[in-house]
């Protein structure tokens, strides 16, 4: 059987948030305006084959990490 290879968010989200501490939002999604909370890091997997269809293979992904501030971007 072929382990499955943990995806980046569910690694790098929690080095993250410990990094970065409770004043920043760190996640893969962002929230609803309702519920946004500024600075905000979100972090997406993009690139390569989607792992359910061919599991065992190692592709070559890409991590986009962005910032969002509600002062502006060099705050950022």
């Amino acid at each position: 059987m072929v382990k499955k290879l943990p995806r980046p968010a569910e690694v790098i989200l929690p080095i993250l948030r410990e990094a970065l501490g409770d004043d920043v939002t760190a996640t893969s999604w962002i929230p609803d305006v309702d519920h946004r909370k500024y600075p905000l890091v979100q972090i997406r997997r993009f690139g390569g084959n989607r792992p359910d269809r061919r599991p065992g293979l190692v592709v070559n992904t890409g991590i986009e990490l962005s910032a969002y501030s509600a002062d502006g971007i060099v705050e950022a």
